[in-house]
């Protein structure tokens, strides 16, 4: 059975800053399926079919980096991705700023 390479602590550290998660908006969600947004790789990979809820939000994500060999078991940190008004930002920053606007078009709610 082949074993997994050891990666050195700058590796893994590069590794994981290549595949953050962030927060997309659902592109077409009455075609889709599925909930408004969802977590994607920083890398550009999103999941085939999109989550039907927030509690499964990140799987795809999760099984991403898992085959990756990289065990990030928390996306409370991850941001919403460019492009968005809330850029850069996790949901709790977007929240706290009680901008009372969509975090992806900046549009009052």
């Amino acid at each position: 059975m082949p074993t997994k390479p050891v990666l050195t602590a700058a590796e893994l550290t590069a590794l994981t800053e290549q595949h953050r998660p962030v927060v997309r908006l659902n592109p077409d969600p009455k075609r889709l399926g599925g909930v408004k947004s969802f977590i994607g790789c920083s890398c550009g990979k999103n999941p085939k079919r999109m989550p039907q809820g927030a509690s499964v939000m990140a799987n795809a994500y999760m099984a991403h980096v898992r085959a990756l060999g990289l065990s990030i078991t928390n996306v409370s940190h991850a941001v919403y991705d460019e492009g968005y008004a809330a850029a850069g930002l996790t949901w709790n920053q977007w929240y706290d700023m009680k901008t009372g606007c969509d975090p992806f078009t900046g549009q009052p709610n």
